[in-house]
C-alpha cells in the first residue's frame, strides 16, 4: 500500500518537472567546461570548449587539461565571473587582459600541475590565485610565471610544488580582505619586478611554512598606518633588490638576510609571543645589508644568529638592525657561527643608540700572540740602537 502511494506521488507532472529543474540548474552552476581545441589554441573561439565561452553561463569552470596549450591573446572578460584551472601538464599563455574571473588555478588537485605563463595585460581574479596541489604528489611542479603585465588579485595560495614566479617588468598586487598562503614546499619567487601588498583597508596575513625569496625586484607594501598590519608566517629570504614595508610588519617564520647586496627598510618591526622571528644575517666575503626603518622595532620575541661562513675580512663592526627607537631588544638566544681566521664576533644590542651591531675581533689568544709579537720587536729594536750592538 505504502509502495502505490509512493509510485502515485512520484508520477505527479510537478514533482517531475521539479527534478528535471534540479538537474538543470545543477548542471548550469557546477559543469566543468573543457577545452577541447577543436578549431586551434585560441581561447577566445567559443567552438575550442566543450560547452561554450567561459563565463557565458554562471558557475562553469573553465578547464584545461590533458596536456593541452591554450592562447590568450586578445582581451576576454567573461560575462559571469568564472573559475579557471589549468591542470595535467597543460599551458595557459596570457597575453592580453583577462578578467571576471574568480579563482585563477594551476595545479590545483592532489597530483595535478599545470603552468600559466603571463606576459603581457592584466590579469584580474577577485578570488584569488592557486598554484601547486595539497598532498606533493604531482610529477612537476606548477608554475605562474609572471614575466610583465599586472595580476589584481584578493589572495594567493601557494601549495606544494608550486612556483610564483614574477621577474622583469611584472606588476603583482596582492589586495587586502583575501585568505593568502605560502604552504611547505611552495615558494614565492621575486627576480624582478614589483611584489605589492595593499593592506590599507584591511590587515593582510601569510600563513604557512613556505618560502617568499627575493633575488631582485621590489617587495612593498600600501598602507602607512601603525594599525594597517601584515603578518606572514612563512620564511623569507632576502639576497638583493629592495623591500620597502609601510605600517606594522610581523614575521612568524625564519627571516633571513644574505650578503650586503639588498636595501631593506620594514617599518614598525614588531614580534608577539604568538608571533615570533629567527633572524638570521648569511655575510658574504665582506659584509651583510642592515634591516632599518625611521619608526620603531620590538625585537622581544626573536632570535638573531650571523652566519660569517663566507665571511674572508678582518675586524669590524657591522650593523644588523638600525632604528629611531629601539623599543625592544631581543630576549631570545644571539649567536655567532663560521668565523675563521682566528676572529671572534658578538651581537650588541645597543638601546641608547638604538641600533643593534656585530663587532668582530680577534680572539683572545690571537690579540695576545700579536702584542707579544709586538713586544718582542719592541725590544729587539731597542737592542739595535743601543751603542755597541
Amino acid at each position: 500500500m505504502k509502495q502505490k502511494a509512493s509510485s502515485q506521488f512520484c508520477s505527479k507532472p510537478w514533482f517531475r518537472f521539479l527534478i528535471v529543474l534540479l538537474l538543470s540548474s545543477s548542471a548550469s552552476w557546477a559543469a566543468p567546461n573543457a577545452f577541447d581545441g577543436t578549431i586551434d589554441t585560441d581561447w577566445s573561439k567559443a567552438g575550442n570548449w566543450d560547452l561554450e565561452l567561459p563565463g557565458t553561463s554562471a558557475g562553469n569552470t573553465a578547464i584545461v587539461q590533458n596536456q593541452r596549450t591554450v592562447d590568450l591573446t586578445t582581451d576576454f572578460a567573461g560575462v559571469n565571473s568564472f573559475d579557471a584551472t589549468i591542470r595535467d601538464g597543460s599551458t595557459l599563455n596570457i597575453s592580453a587582459d583577462l578578467s571576471n574571473v574568480g579563482f585563477l588555478r594551476a595545479g590545483n588537485n592532489d597530483g595535478h600541475f599545470g603552468t600559466i605563463n603571463h606576459s603581457t595585460g592584466t590579469v584580474s581574479a577577485s578570488s584569488g590565485i592557486i598554484v601547486g596541489e595539497p598532498t606533493g604528489t604531482a610529477t612537476a611542479d606548477s608554475n605562474y610565471n609572471h614575466t610583465g603585465g599586472t595580476v589584481n588579485t584578493a589572495g594567493i595560495d601557494i601549495r606544494q610544488k608550486g612556483k610564483l614566479n614574477i621577474s622583469n617588468n611584472a606588476s603583482f598586487n596582492l589586495g587586502s580582505g583575501g585568505n593568502s598562503s605560502i604552504r611547505s614546499g611552495g615558494e614565492v619567487r621575486l627576480n624582478g619586478g614589483t611584489l605589492t601588498i595593499n593592506k590599507d583597508s584591511e590587515n593582510v596575513t601569510v600563513d604557512g611554512d613556505g618560502l617568499l625569496l627575493i633575488n631582485s625586484g621590489t617587495f612593498t607594501s600600501q598602507g602607512t598606518d601603525p594599525g594597517d598590519l601584515l603578518t606572514m608566517h612563512n620564511d623569507v629570504r632576502v639576497v638583493d633588490g629592495t623591500v620597502n614595508l609601510a605600517g606594522q610588519n610581523y614575521f612568524g617564520g625564519e627571516f633571513r638576510v644574505v650578503g650586503d647586496a639588498a636595501t631593506i627598510q620594514i617599518d614598525r618591526l614588531n614580534s608577539s609571543a604568538t608571533v615570533t622571528t629567527d633572524f638570521v644575517f648569511e655575510m658574504d666575503s665582506d659584509g651583510i645589508s642592515a634591516i632599518t626603518n625611521t619608526n620603531w622595532m620590538s625585537l622581544e620575541y626573536t632570535t638573531i644568529t650571523v652566519d660569517a661562513t663566507a665571511y674572508t675580512g678582518g675586524a669590524g663592526t657591522f650593523t644588523l638592525f638600525d632604528t629611531n627607537n629601539l623599543a625592544q631588544i631581543s630576549d631570545g638566544s644571539l649567536s655567532v657561527i663560521g668565523l675563521a681566521n682566528g676572529l671572534t664576533g658578538q651581537i650588541i644590542q645597543d638601546e641608547n643608540n638604538d641600533i643593534v651591531t656585530l663587532r668582530i675581533v680577534p680572539e683572545p689568544g690571537q690579540a695576545a700572540l700579536l702584542l707579544g709579537c709586538i713586544a718582542v720587536g719592541f725590544v729587539l729594536l731597542l737592542r739595535r740602537l743601543k751603542p755597541g750592538h
